[in-house]
């Protein structure tokens, strides 16, 4: 995935009770696998769905990079 933000920081120092205004122009950036499986419980018509999820978000100036997994449980799907 890919994206950009762009907009306005404030920060505000207690010291001085100023607000000082930076511009912001990020890109967003991560990439992902996604595994699944369909399955019926005794043949019923909804199909739920179990897999795994694993995600890579690279750093910017407002994040840090990491590794999220995720597990996905019962997604009923129609």
């Amino acid at each position: 995935d890919f994206g950009r933000g762009s907009g306005s920081v404030y920060y505000y120092n207690r010291d001085s009770n100023r607000v000082y205004v930076s511009a912001s122009n990020e890109r967003y950036h991560s990439v992902g696998l996604e595994t699944t499986f369909d399955f019926n419980i005794f043949r019923l018509l909804p199909k739920l769905e179990l897999g795994v999820r694993s995600t890579y978000r690279f750093a910017n100036r407002f994040n840090a990079s990491g590794l999220v997994f995720e597990f996905l449980v019962v997604n009923i799907g129609f």
